[in-house]
Protein backbone atom coordinates (compact mmCIF):
# COMPACT_ATOMS: atom_id res chain seq x y z
CA UNK A 1 0.00 0.00 0.00
CA UNK A 2 2.83 2.39 0.77
CA UNK A 3 4.46 1.79 -2.60
CA UNK A 4 1.17 2.29 -4.41
CA UNK A 5 0.53 5.54 -2.57
CA UNK A 6 4.00 6.81 -3.44
CA UNK A 7 3.58 5.97 -7.12
CA UNK A 8 0.22 7.70 -7.18
CA UNK A 9 1.75 10.80 -5.64
CA UNK A 10 4.58 10.81 -8.20
CA UNK A 11 2.12 10.38 -11.07
CA UNK A 12 -0.02 13.22 -9.76
CA UNK A 13 3.02 15.48 -9.39
CA UNK A 14 4.22 14.57 -12.88
CA UNK A 15 0.79 15.32 -14.35
CA UNK A 16 0.64 18.75 -12.69
CA UNK A 17 4.15 19.63 -13.90
CA UNK A 18 3.21 18.46 -17.41
CA UNK A 19 0.15 20.72 -17.43
CA UNK A 20 2.29 23.62 -16.20
CA UNK A 21 4.88 22.95 -18.91
CA UNK A 22 2.17 22.80 -21.55
CA UNK A 23 0.94 26.22 -20.39
CA UNK A 24 4.47 27.56 -20.67
CA UNK A 25 4.91 26.23 -24.22
CA UNK A 26 1.51 27.57 -25.22
CA UNK A 27 2.50 31.03 -23.98
CA UNK A 28 5.37 31.08 -26.47
CA UNK A 29 3.13 29.95 -29.32
CA UNK A 30 0.59 32.64 -28.43
CA UNK A 31 3.33 35.28 -28.42
CA UNK A 32 4.42 34.25 -31.94
CA UNK A 33 0.84 34.74 -33.16
CA UNK A 34 0.25 37.99 -31.29
CA UNK A 35 3.51 39.55 -32.46
CA UNK A 36 2.15 40.96 -35.71
CA UNK A 37 -0.81 42.54 -33.87
CA UNK A 38 1.60 44.25 -31.48
CA UNK A 39 3.99 45.30 -34.22
CA UNK A 40 2.10 46.47 -37.30
CA UNK A 41 -1.23 47.72 -38.73
CA UNK A 42 -3.96 45.08 -39.04
CA UNK A 43 -1.69 42.35 -37.71
CA UNK A 44 -1.42 39.28 -39.91
CA UNK A 45 -4.81 39.71 -41.55
CA UNK A 46 -3.98 42.77 -43.68
CA UNK A 47 -1.70 43.48 -46.62
CA UNK A 48 0.85 45.47 -44.61
CA UNK A 49 3.19 42.48 -44.14
CA UNK A 50 3.24 41.81 -47.90
CA UNK A 51 3.82 45.48 -48.72
CA UNK A 52 6.40 46.31 -46.07
CA UNK A 53 8.23 42.97 -45.61
CA UNK A 54 8.40 41.16 -48.98
CA UNK A 55 11.59 39.16 -48.26
CA UNK A 56 11.51 35.37 -48.38
CA UNK A 57 12.53 35.18 -44.72
CA UNK A 58 9.54 37.25 -43.67
CA UNK A 59 7.16 35.39 -45.96
CA UNK A 60 8.30 32.03 -44.63
CA UNK A 61 8.25 33.25 -41.05
CA UNK A 62 4.66 34.44 -41.34
CA UNK A 63 3.62 31.29 -43.20
CA UNK A 64 5.01 29.00 -40.50
CA UNK A 65 3.39 31.03 -37.73
CA UNK A 66 0.01 30.88 -39.46
CA UNK A 67 0.34 27.18 -40.27
CA UNK A 68 1.57 25.84 -36.94
CA UNK A 69 0.73 28.47 -34.30
CA UNK A 70 -2.24 30.61 -35.34
CA UNK A 71 -5.29 29.60 -33.32
CA UNK A 72 -3.72 26.40 -31.98
CA UNK A 73 -2.01 27.45 -28.77
CA UNK A 74 -4.87 29.60 -27.54
CA UNK A 75 -7.05 26.50 -27.92
CA UNK A 76 -4.52 24.52 -25.88
CA UNK A 77 -4.98 27.13 -23.17
CA UNK A 78 -8.74 26.68 -23.52
CA UNK A 79 -8.35 22.93 -23.04
CA UNK A 80 -6.31 23.58 -19.88
CA UNK A 81 -8.98 26.00 -18.63
CA UNK A 82 -11.56 23.23 -18.90
CA UNK A 83 -9.27 20.78 -17.13
CA UNK A 84 -8.52 23.30 -14.39
CA UNK A 85 -12.24 23.94 -13.96
CA UNK A 86 -12.75 20.26 -13.14
CA UNK A 87 -9.98 20.47 -10.55
CA UNK A 88 -11.87 23.31 -8.90
CA UNK A 89 -15.08 21.28 -8.90
CA UNK A 90 -13.40 18.57 -6.85
CA UNK A 91 -13.25 20.94 -3.89
CA UNK A 92 -17.03 20.58 -3.61
CA UNK A 93 -20.16 21.73 -5.43
CA UNK A 94 -21.32 24.15 -2.75
CA UNK A 95 -22.82 27.64 -2.79
CA UNK A 96 -19.55 29.05 -1.46
CA UNK A 97 -17.51 27.42 -4.26
CA UNK A 98 -20.07 28.50 -6.86
CA UNK A 99 -19.78 32.15 -5.88
CA UNK A 100 -16.02 31.78 -5.65
CA UNK A 101 -15.93 30.54 -9.24
CA UNK A 102 -18.10 33.39 -10.50
CA UNK A 103 -16.00 35.95 -8.63
CA UNK A 104 -12.99 34.47 -10.39
CA UNK A 105 -14.73 34.93 -13.74
CA UNK A 106 -15.53 38.51 -12.75
CA UNK A 107 -11.87 39.11 -11.93
CA UNK A 108 -10.81 37.66 -15.27
CA UNK A 109 -13.32 39.92 -17.02
CA UNK A 110 -11.97 43.06 -15.34
CA UNK A 111 -8.34 42.14 -16.04
CA UNK A 112 -9.24 41.22 -19.62
CA UNK A 113 -11.01 44.52 -20.33
CA UNK A 114 -8.06 46.49 -18.94
CA UNK A 115 -5.66 44.33 -20.93
CA UNK A 116 -7.62 44.81 -24.17
CA UNK A 117 -7.89 48.59 -23.81
CA UNK A 118 -4.46 49.36 -22.39
CA UNK A 119 -2.15 46.74 -23.86
CA UNK A 120 -3.44 44.27 -26.45
CA UNK A 121 -6.57 44.34 -28.55
CA UNK A 122 -6.60 40.55 -29.02
CA UNK A 123 -7.15 39.74 -25.34
CA UNK A 124 -8.55 36.27 -24.57
CA UNK A 125 -9.53 36.73 -20.92
CA UNK A 126 -12.83 38.48 -21.71
CA UNK A 127 -13.94 35.52 -23.81
CA UNK A 128 -12.87 33.10 -21.08
CA UNK A 129 -14.86 35.02 -18.47
CA UNK A 130 -17.99 35.03 -20.63
CA UNK A 131 -17.76 31.39 -21.70
CA UNK A 132 -17.02 30.24 -18.16
CA UNK A 133 -20.67 30.86 -17.27
CA UNK A 134 -22.24 28.21 -19.57
CA UNK A 135 -19.32 25.89 -18.73
CA UNK A 136 -20.38 25.95 -15.09
CA UNK A 137 -23.93 24.88 -15.91
CA UNK A 138 -22.57 21.94 -17.93
CA UNK A 139 -20.29 20.75 -15.11
CA UNK A 140 -22.29 17.59 -14.41
CA UNK A 141 -22.56 16.43 -18.01
CA UNK A 142 -20.94 13.12 -18.86
CA UNK A 143 -17.68 13.08 -20.82
CA UNK A 144 -19.58 11.66 -23.81
CA UNK A 145 -22.16 14.47 -23.84
CA UNK A 146 -19.43 17.08 -23.38
CA UNK A 147 -17.62 15.76 -26.45
CA UNK A 148 -20.85 15.77 -28.48
CA UNK A 149 -21.40 19.41 -27.48
CA UNK A 150 -17.78 20.22 -28.36
CA UNK A 151 -18.28 18.71 -31.82
CA UNK A 152 -21.34 20.90 -32.30
CA UNK A 153 -19.33 23.98 -31.32
CA UNK A 154 -16.66 22.98 -33.82
CA UNK A 155 -19.34 22.83 -36.54
CA UNK A 156 -20.71 26.24 -35.48
CA UNK A 157 -17.23 27.73 -35.81
CA UNK A 158 -16.75 26.08 -39.20
CA UNK A 159 -20.07 27.52 -40.36
CA UNK A 160 -18.99 30.94 -39.12
CA UNK A 161 -15.76 30.75 -41.10
CA UNK A 162 -17.64 29.68 -44.22
CA UNK A 163 -20.20 32.47 -43.87
CA UNK A 164 -17.44 35.05 -43.43
CA UNK A 165 -16.02 33.84 -46.73
CA UNK A 166 -19.15 35.14 -48.48
CA UNK A 167 -18.78 38.63 -47.00
CA UNK A 168 -17.31 41.13 -49.49
CA UNK A 169 -13.87 42.06 -48.23
CA UNK A 170 -10.80 43.76 -49.60
CA UNK A 171 -7.36 43.42 -48.09
CA UNK A 172 -6.23 46.50 -49.99
CA UNK A 173 -6.40 48.94 -47.12
CA UNK A 174 -5.70 52.56 -47.97
CA UNK A 175 -2.25 53.96 -47.37
CA UNK A 176 -3.83 56.69 -45.27
CA UNK A 177 -5.14 54.16 -42.72
CA UNK A 178 -1.70 52.56 -42.46
CA UNK A 179 -0.09 55.94 -41.96
CA UNK A 180 -2.66 56.82 -39.33
CA UNK A 181 -1.97 53.63 -37.36
CA UNK A 182 1.79 54.16 -37.66
CA UNK A 183 1.53 57.77 -36.47
CA UNK A 184 -0.63 56.91 -33.47
CA UNK A 185 1.57 54.06 -32.26
CA UNK A 186 4.95 55.75 -32.83
CA UNK A 187 4.11 59.39 -32.05
CA UNK A 188 0.73 59.47 -30.33
CA UNK A 189 -0.04 59.79 -26.67
CA UNK A 190 -1.11 56.87 -24.51
CA UNK A 191 -4.69 58.19 -24.66
CA UNK A 192 -4.64 58.19 -28.48
CA UNK A 193 -3.32 54.63 -28.53
CA UNK A 194 -6.03 53.50 -26.11
CA UNK A 195 -8.77 55.16 -28.17
CA UNK A 196 -7.41 53.48 -31.31
CA UNK A 197 -7.59 50.09 -29.56
CA UNK A 198 -11.13 50.67 -28.34
CA UNK A 199 -12.27 51.47 -31.89
CA UNK A 200 -10.58 48.30 -33.15
CA UNK A 201 -12.20 46.26 -30.38
CA UNK A 202 -15.68 47.11 -31.65
CA UNK A 203 -15.00 45.47 -35.01
CA UNK A 204 -13.13 42.57 -33.47
CA UNK A 205 -15.86 41.65 -31.00
CA UNK A 206 -18.40 41.79 -33.83
CA UNK A 207 -16.92 38.67 -35.46
CA UNK A 208 -15.48 36.92 -32.38
CA UNK A 209 -18.78 35.18 -31.39
CA UNK A 210 -19.06 33.74 -34.89
CA UNK A 211 -15.51 32.49 -35.39
CA UNK A 212 -13.44 32.30 -32.26
CA UNK A 213 -15.65 31.79 -29.23
CA UNK A 214 -17.24 28.51 -30.46
CA UNK A 215 -13.76 27.00 -30.87
CA UNK A 216 -12.69 28.20 -27.42
CA UNK A 217 -15.82 26.81 -25.80
CA UNK A 218 -15.39 23.52 -27.65
CA UNK A 219 -11.94 23.14 -26.11
CA UNK A 220 -13.30 24.07 -22.68
CA UNK A 221 -15.61 21.10 -23.04
CA UNK A 222 -12.87 18.78 -24.35
CA UNK A 223 -10.64 19.74 -21.41
CA UNK A 224 -13.44 19.09 -18.91
CA UNK A 225 -14.23 15.74 -20.55
CA UNK A 226 -10.54 14.73 -20.54
CA UNK A 227 -10.21 15.59 -16.84
CA UNK A 228 -13.29 13.50 -16.05
CA UNK A 229 -11.94 10.60 -18.09
CA UNK A 230 -8.60 10.85 -16.32
CA UNK A 231 -10.30 10.89 -12.91
CA UNK A 232 -12.45 7.89 -13.80
CA UNK A 233 -10.02 5.63 -15.71
CA UNK A 234 -6.56 7.13 -15.22
CA UNK A 235 -3.78 8.20 -17.55
CA UNK A 236 -3.74 4.93 -19.51
CA UNK A 237 -7.15 5.74 -20.95
CA UNK A 238 -5.96 9.17 -22.12
CA UNK A 239 -2.89 7.52 -23.68
CA UNK A 240 -5.14 5.28 -25.76
CA UNK A 241 -7.26 8.24 -26.87
CA UNK A 242 -4.10 10.19 -27.72
CA UNK A 243 -2.90 7.29 -29.86
CA UNK A 244 -6.18 7.22 -31.77
CA UNK A 245 -6.05 10.99 -32.37
CA UNK A 246 -2.49 10.76 -33.72
CA UNK A 247 -3.33 7.94 -36.09
CA UNK A 248 -6.57 9.47 -37.34
CA UNK A 249 -5.78 13.19 -37.49
CA UNK A 250 -2.07 13.99 -37.81
CA UNK A 251 -1.89 13.83 -41.63
CA UNK A 252 -5.07 15.80 -42.47
CA UNK A 253 -4.28 18.25 -39.65
CA UNK A 254 -0.78 19.02 -40.92
CA UNK A 255 -1.77 19.15 -44.59
CA UNK A 256 -4.86 21.26 -43.87
CA UNK A 257 -2.90 23.76 -41.82
CA UNK A 258 -0.32 24.09 -44.59
CA UNK A 259 -3.02 24.59 -47.19
CA UNK A 260 -5.03 27.38 -45.59
CA UNK A 261 -2.18 29.94 -45.18
CA UNK A 262 -1.04 29.07 -48.72
CA UNK A 263 -4.55 29.78 -50.04
CA UNK A 264 -4.59 32.98 -48.00
CA UNK A 265 -1.33 34.13 -49.61
CA UNK A 266 -2.72 33.41 -53.08
CA UNK A 267 -5.87 35.36 -52.26
CA UNK A 268 -3.73 38.26 -51.07
CA UNK A 269 -1.86 38.29 -54.38
CA UNK A 270 -4.80 37.77 -56.75
CA UNK A 271 -7.79 39.10 -54.75
CA UNK A 272 -9.92 36.03 -55.58
CA UNK A 273 -12.92 35.86 -53.25
CA UNK A 274 -13.23 32.10 -53.83
CA UNK A 275 -9.70 31.54 -52.48
CA UNK A 276 -10.62 33.48 -49.37
CA UNK A 277 -13.71 31.30 -48.93
CA UNK A 278 -11.58 28.13 -49.19
CA UNK A 279 -8.90 29.51 -46.88
CA UNK A 280 -11.36 30.49 -44.14
CA UNK A 281 -13.19 27.19 -44.43
CA UNK A 282 -9.93 25.24 -44.14
CA UNK A 283 -8.92 27.32 -41.12
CA UNK A 284 -12.20 26.59 -39.34
CA UNK A 285 -11.92 22.88 -40.07
CA UNK A 286 -8.25 22.12 -39.49
CA UNK A 287 -7.12 24.51 -36.73
CA UNK A 288 -8.91 22.60 -33.91
CA UNK A 289 -7.77 19.34 -35.47
CA UNK A 290 -4.08 20.28 -35.20
CA UNK A 291 -4.70 21.46 -31.63
CA UNK A 292 -5.91 17.95 -30.75
CA UNK A 293 -2.80 16.49 -32.38
CA UNK A 294 -0.58 18.79 -30.29
CA UNK A 295 -2.41 17.74 -27.14
CA UNK A 296 -2.06 14.07 -28.05
CA UNK A 297 1.67 14.52 -28.64
CA UNK A 298 1.99 16.29 -25.29
CA UNK A 299 0.12 13.47 -23.56
CA UNK A 300 2.63 10.97 -24.90
CA UNK A 301 5.75 13.14 -24.52
CA UNK A 302 5.34 14.38 -20.95
CA UNK A 303 4.99 10.85 -19.60
CA UNK A 304 8.43 9.88 -20.95
CA UNK A 305 11.72 10.54 -19.16
CA UNK A 306 12.72 13.42 -21.44
CA UNK A 307 9.27 14.93 -21.11
CA UNK A 308 9.46 14.72 -17.32
CA UNK A 309 12.78 16.62 -17.39
CA UNK A 310 11.32 19.29 -19.69
CA UNK A 311 8.25 19.60 -17.45
CA UNK A 312 10.49 20.03 -14.43
CA UNK A 313 12.54 22.70 -16.22
CA UNK A 314 9.40 24.66 -17.11
CA UNK A 315 7.83 24.07 -13.70
CA UNK A 316 6.22 27.07 -12.05
CA UNK A 317 4.33 28.40 -15.06
CA UNK A 318 1.10 27.09 -13.57
CA UNK A 319 1.57 29.53 -10.69
CA UNK A 320 2.32 32.48 -12.99
CA UNK A 321 0.53 31.92 -16.32
CA UNK A 322 -1.65 35.02 -16.05
CA UNK A 323 1.31 37.22 -15.09
CA UNK A 324 3.40 35.86 -17.96
CA UNK A 325 0.55 36.38 -20.43
CA UNK A 326 0.05 40.01 -19.40
CA UNK A 327 3.81 40.44 -19.05
CA UNK A 328 4.24 39.58 -22.73
CA UNK A 329 1.89 42.43 -23.60
CA UNK A 330 3.72 44.87 -21.30
CA UNK A 331 7.13 44.13 -22.83
CA UNK A 332 5.84 44.16 -26.42
CA UNK A 333 4.04 47.43 -25.72
CA UNK A 334 7.30 48.97 -24.53
CA UNK A 335 9.05 47.76 -27.66
CA UNK A 336 6.52 48.88 -30.27
CA UNK A 337 4.63 51.92 -28.91
CA UNK A 338 5.47 55.59 -28.55
CA UNK A 339 5.93 55.32 -24.77
CA UNK A 340 8.78 52.84 -25.43
CA UNK A 341 11.10 52.19 -28.36
CA UNK A 342 8.40 52.89 -31.00
CA UNK A 343 9.39 50.01 -33.31
CA UNK A 344 5.80 49.77 -34.61
CA UNK A 345 5.71 48.98 -38.34
CA UNK A 346 9.47 48.47 -38.59
CA UNK A 347 9.96 44.81 -37.61
CA UNK A 348 8.94 41.93 -39.87
CA UNK A 349 7.92 38.37 -39.00
CA UNK A 350 11.43 36.87 -39.29
CA UNK A 351 12.95 39.32 -36.80
CA UNK A 352 9.76 39.07 -34.78
CA UNK A 353 10.33 35.36 -34.12
CA UNK A 354 13.73 36.16 -32.61
CA UNK A 355 12.26 39.01 -30.53
CA UNK A 356 9.49 36.72 -29.23
CA UNK A 357 12.01 34.09 -28.15
CA UNK A 358 14.09 36.69 -26.30
CA UNK A 359 11.05 38.25 -24.62
CA UNK A 360 9.77 34.84 -23.58
CA UNK A 361 13.12 33.80 -22.08
CA UNK A 362 13.42 37.14 -20.28
CA UNK A 363 9.99 36.74 -18.72
CA UNK A 364 10.67 33.12 -17.73
CA UNK A 365 13.87 34.13 -15.95
CA UNK A 366 12.15 37.05 -14.24
CA UNK A 367 9.23 34.89 -13.11
CA UNK A 368 11.44 32.10 -11.80
CA UNK A 369 13.29 34.72 -9.76
CA UNK A 370 9.94 36.04 -8.47
CA UNK A 371 8.75 32.58 -7.46
CA UNK A 372 11.83 32.08 -5.31
CA UNK A 373 10.35 34.59 -2.88
CA UNK A 374 6.61 34.49 -3.58
CA UNK A 375 4.06 31.67 -3.77
CA UNK A 376 2.36 32.75 -7.00
CA UNK A 377 2.68 35.35 -9.74
CA UNK A 378 1.65 38.96 -8.96
CA UNK A 379 -1.53 38.94 -11.06
CA UNK A 380 -2.43 35.47 -9.81
CA UNK A 381 -2.24 36.93 -6.32
CA UNK A 382 -4.54 39.83 -7.25
CA UNK A 383 -7.02 37.43 -8.83
CA UNK A 384 -6.82 35.05 -5.85
CA UNK A 385 -7.55 37.89 -3.40
CA UNK A 386 -10.53 38.99 -5.52
CA UNK A 387 -11.78 35.42 -5.87
CA UNK A 388 -11.56 34.63 -2.15
CA UNK A 389 -12.56 38.19 -1.24
CA UNK A 390 -9.83 38.42 1.38
CA UNK A 391 -6.15 39.22 1.72
CA UNK A 392 -4.00 36.21 0.77
CA UNK A 393 -0.36 35.97 1.97
CA UNK A 394 1.94 35.95 -1.04
CA UNK A 395 5.43 35.56 0.38
CA UNK A 396 7.01 32.14 0.66
CA UNK A 397 7.06 30.84 4.21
Amino acid sequence: MIVHSTNTSVRQSTRIEALDALRGIALLGILFVNFSFFAMPEGSIGAYIDLRFPSHWDRWGQFLIEAFCDGKFILIFSFLFGWGFYSQLRSGDTDANRWRFFRRLGGLLLIGLLHACLLFVGDILVSYAILGVPLYWMRNWSARNLLIAASCMWLVSLLGHVLLGFVPFSQATSLDSYQDALRIHTQGTIVEIIMFRVETLIGLYAITPLLFMPQVFAMFLVGLAAAKEHDRKGMDSLHKIAGFILIAFWLPAVVGNLVYPWLSSLESEHQFAFLRFLSLGARGLFTPMLTLVYLALACRFFMKSLGVRVASLLGGEGRSTLSLYIGESVVMGLLFNSFGLAWYGQVGPAQGIVICLLVYLLLLIAMKSWLRFFRIGPLEWVLRCFTDWKWIPIRQV
